[in-house]
């Protein structure tokens, strides 16, 4: 029986395929969090995703076929982006901007980017600035039988 909420297993994709690349691994280490989780302070750069629900694809009846949520997913760094992190962002691109039927525990996986995603934040606390860098990817989802 398949997952009644295809994004339970989707984390752990997203965090596999972030963690799983050395690019990213030596830059973020174990530091990806998904839906806002991460904490108030701490070093940077990490990575945080979360998303942004869509509707499901319907098959005749009450056959659903697969999920298309949209995946954003970005590099957060304090204060202006070094050569590393502009590599790691485009690493973190590179990983989900086109993924053509990958499997993983059950669920088959595809993503195409929609949107580039590049912008400040200044904390709201003191004078520091946040970048935010990454994108908005397009997911199909379904289970592999």
């Amino acid at each position: 029986m398949a997952d009644v909420n295809e994004l339970t297993g989707a984390n752990k994709f997203v965090y596999a395929k972030a963690h799983g690349n050395a690019t990213i691994a030596a830059r973020v280490a174990t530091r990806l969090y998904e839906d806002g989780n991460q904490p108030e302070s701490g070093p940077y750069p990490l990575i945080v995703w979360s998303w942004i629900s869509e509707r499901d694809s319907e098959g005749l009846g009450e056959c659903r076929l697969l999920a298309n949520p949209v995946l954003q997913i970005k590099l957060i760094t304090k204060g202006k982006p070094t050569a590393d992190d502009n590599t790691v962002a485009n690493t973190l691109d590179d990983v989900f901007q086109h993924i053509s039927t990958e499997v993983f525990e059950g669920y088959v996986y595809t993503s195409r980017r929609r949107i580039p995603l590049r912008f400040p934040e200044r904390s709201k606390n003191s004078s520091e600035v946040f970048f935010h860098l990454g994108g908005q990817y397009r997911m199909h989802i379904h289970p592999v039988s």
